[in-house]
């Protein structure tokens, strides 16, 4: 039998604790008005599983239970990672959904799956406490960026003094993941994904590809579809490797030269985009 996610992470937590896990991008402006300088934010194994399990004790207090469907809705970031772990942490179940999806798709969904809960990035954050407003008004609201309304929780706050959740016993049968996805045609449908649906292929690619906690390595692909999620973040983790994670856009190249990465996560129609949008950067990097 295949183990759960939690127990995974949490081997990780132990195992690599002073590791490197995550570096995100965060641009910022120089002074002068000299342009943007771009830092690679580093958050250590530990770190993210003590924000893990004090999220994860936030949720309960806002009466997350087992079985209940929370959704996340947000570009990959440290936050998105510290959200995914928590959620499962509770016994809850994760509907990771596309920021880019239209938001009548987005309330659908949300209706459909009977969420309890919605954590979102600040992008997202207005259209979420319209829907909250008009249409879905009995479920909680978690911004990851600082709401400028009280109806909004502010993710950071609900860290601050919280004691860490023990982790809620979950086995490998359990839901983990309701991953929406319409394929080509056709509304988003739903695939119930168990803990041992997403462990046991996440273990396989561990032993395709050798890797260690001298590993860093780049990607390009959303968490929030199911290659990106098992393959280039919970594969990582498994094996005490670092990811870092960077959008295709003109600061990829930057990314590349300052990351150094081994490997570089992608899928066939974002190397073609990114090899014919920047072929001498990437030479290059």
């Amino acid at each position: 039998m295949y183990p759960t996610i939690n127990e995974l992470f949490q081997q990780a937590v132990t195992s690599y604790r002073d590791d490197v896990a995550l570096r995100m991008l965060i641009p910022k402006e120089r002074k002068h008005s000299r342009g943007i300088r771009l830092i690679l934010n580093e958050i250590s194994y530990g770190r993210l599983g003590e924000r893990v399990a004090r999220l994860a004790s936030a949720l309960t207090e806002l009466g997350v239970e087992k079985g209940d469907k929370i959704a996340l809705i947000s570009r990959p970031r440290a936050a998105w990672a510290t959200t995914f772990f928590a959620i499962l942490h509770c016994g809850a179940t994760v509907v990771p959904l596309d920021p880019e999806l239209q938001q009548a798709e987005i309330e659908r969904i949300l209706t459909e799956a009977g969420v309890k809960g919605v954590i979102v990035s600040g992008e997202k954050l207005a259209k979420l406490e319209a829907t909250k407003q008009d249409f879905v008004t009995d479920l909680f609201l978690i911004s990851m960026d600082r709401p400028t309304t009280e109806d909004t929780l502010f993710l950071d706050a609900l860290l601050l003094n919280k004691k860490p959740l023990s982790l809620v016993d979950t086995s490998p049968g359990d839901l983990a993941i309701l991953m929406y996805t319409s394929g080509t045609t056709g509304n988003a449908k739903g695939a119930m994904l168990t803990h041992a649906n997403i462990t046991s292929n996440a273990l396989a690619c561990c032993k395709i590809v050798d890797l260690s906690t001298q590993d860093n390595f780049l990607s390009i692909v959303p968490w929030y579809h199911i290659y990106g999620l098992t393959v280039t973040l919970l594969t990582c983790v498994i094996s005490g490797a670092t990811t870092t994670y960077a959008p295709v856009d003109h600061n990829l190249t930057q990314v590349m030269l300052k990351a150094r990465q081994r490997c570089y996560w992608a899928f066939p129609s974002y190397t073609t985009y990114s090899t014919e949008k920047y072929p001498v950067q990437l030479r290059k990097a």
